[in-house]
């Protein structure tokens, strides 16, 4: 049989994609090849790999972060391009289903095991402590619907069209930044926007009074979260502090060709070879092209009640500062070995700060000449830092932080998601099972070398992170490729410290039932 990617001419659909024939072949490449599974030496642990902060140096280390704050070196980067339809899938699983029409029928489903139907009880169950419920029952009432009476007589699936549908709240469209997540004390609801720009201005705020967060966005409600934030940006003006927002999209280039299960190209039903977004891993362009120093990078959906912001922000700053002290020592330590004149017993001095940095040394180490060791930990030291607080692991999904086995025998430490383990190794299955700790995306990040220029950080990419998925398009089966994810294969090689941080740093929402956790409830 003919391979039907002999007719498609790549040259011409790279150009179009605006990247190079090479690297479209090599994504091809890749689905054929298959991505290898990373292999687990061992979970970092506290005292291997994890860094606990005692009370007299965390207070060390906020000074060190107000300093930096104070002299304009931070931005917040947080991914917000992410569509609100997860957190309300097994609603719209409920509303798509014409045998869940009434709170009857759903209570008799989710009795007999329906999960879709007893996570809709408990949404409508809970119905008027979410902070949209007064907005709800305003919009139903513009077409003369009363939520409340509704509500009382059972007939959910008709709330369910006002909640998800563009009549009323439109949350099934909608970018997750937009939807209305918390209440503060004055009875206003707030979505996760306001509240990422009232973190913004609590610990990046410079001695000019201004603070700057950087959110990517989708393309088709650019315009709508502008407006959105402009207003908030403006509210927190009156009080004193000018919160600077920029946005940005990912890069069209950056999606990434679809492939038939034969690895061929998948042409879609008008005959375009179909490109997917690349993930997460796509907005590392979008961090190269930051202009600071020091980047804290959060998720969107990672927010706290105005009320309880105040709990986190020492933490915050705590991983800051020791961002601030490790870089200096990157650089007192780049500065020395440059001169060429360190002896033995400095080049192991420095060993040891590469390592704990999360850098094992090669097997040959103790072999290599004077000039190859420093060679070699100029290269190795010379590269983006980040520092990444951990929580204790209590069953919350997600990566982990471990010490993973590179080519040569040495180890780095990496945070690693479930995909990159071979799931048929018990093994290895074992060593990620006995991980203590799992991934907040909390994460700060130096992108300036000594001479303040940014990074290349496409230099520090592991391509083989990359995530093969199985997915359909008009019914007919294909394979998408994601690009190494942004904190785990995009940051593969840059410096890295991990810090504990305590649970309450992490308050995700990643379904609709999540804002009625204790930590989003609280005005």
């Amino acid at each position: 049989m003919t391979d039907p990617s002999q007719h498609i001419d790549l040259a011409h659909i790279a150009r179009r994609r605006g990247i190079t024939e090479n690297e479209l072949r090599a994504q091809l490449d890749t689905f054929k090849r298959g991505v290898p599974y990373i292999e687990l030496d061992r979970p970092a642990t506290i005292g291997d790999g994890i860094t606990t902060l005692g009370e007299q140096e965390s207070a060390g280390y906020e000074k060190l972060h107000d300093r930096a704050a104070a002299e304009g070196r931070m931005i917040r980067f947080v991914p917000a391009s992410g569509a609100a339809s997860r957190m309300f899938r097994q609603l719209q699983a409920v509303a798509r289903d014409n045998h869940l029409t009434t709170r009857s029928d759903i209570e008799d489903a989710a009795a007999n095991g329906n999960t879709d139907a007893a996570f809709a009880l408990t949404f409508f169950n809970n119905l008027n402590r979410f902070a949209f419920y007064d907005v709800l029952c305003t919009s139903a009432s513009r077409h003369g619907a009363d939520i409340a009476a509704l509500h009382r007589d059972g007939h959910w699936q008709h709330i369910l069209e006002f909640v998800l549908g563009p009549e009323g709240l439109n949350y099934a469209d909608l970018p997750k930044g937009m939807i209305l997540f918390h209440t503060d004390r004055h009875g206003n609801a707030r979505t996760a926007f306001q509240e990422q720009l009232a973190e913004t201005a609590a610990y990046t705020t410079d001695r000019s009074n201004t603070a700057r967060v950087h959110f990517t966005v989708p393309a088709r409600h650019r315009e709508a979260i502008d407006k959105h934030l402009a207003r908030e940006a403006d509210a927190l003006a009156d009080k004193g502090t000018t919160v600077v927002v920029t946005l940005s999209e990912q890069h069209p280039h950056t999606d990434t060709i679809a492939v038939n299960p034969d690895n061929t190209p998948f042409v879609d039903s008008n005959g375009e070879v179909l490109f997917r977004p690349g993930g997460h891993g796509a907005l590392l362009e979008n961090l190269q092209h930051l202009d600071a120093d020091i980047v804290f990078i959060k998720n969107i959906d990672n927010v706290l009640p105005l009320a309880r912001l105040s709990e986190i922000v020492p933490h915050k700053k705590r991983l800051a500062g020791v961002l601030v002290e490790t870089q200096q020592k990157l650089f007192d330590a780049l500065d020395h070995l440059r001169t060429g004149q360190c002896d033995s017993n400095q080049l192991d001095s420095i060993a040891r700060l590469a390592g704990a940095l999360g850098s094992g040394l090669p097997n040959d180490w103790t072999r290599r000449s004077p000039a190859d060791r420093t060679n070699w930990l100029i290269d190795r030291l010379n590269r983006p830092l980040r520092v990444c607080g951990m929580v204790r692991n209590e069953g919350e999904p997600g990566g982990g932080p471990f010490w993973v086995r590179q080519t040569g025998g040495a180890t780095s430490l990496q945070i690693v998601e479930s995909a990159q383990v071979d799931p048929h190794n018990r093994h290895q299955q074992q060593i990620f099972e006995s991980a203590t700790h799992f991934n907040p995306v909390d994460i700060v990040c130096s992108l300036r070398d000594r001479d303040g220029t940014n990074y290349d950080l496409s230099r520090f990419v592991d391509p083989d992170t990359a995530l093969i998925a199985n997915k359909s398009r008009d019914g007919r089966d294909l394979k998408a490729l994601e690009l190494p994810g942004l904190w785990n294969g995009s940051m593969a090689h840059w410096n890295t410290v991990f810090v504990e941080v305590p649970a309450a740093t992490f308050n995700p929402v990643k379904t609709v039932n999540d804002l009625l956790r204790p930590a989003h409830q609280a005005c």
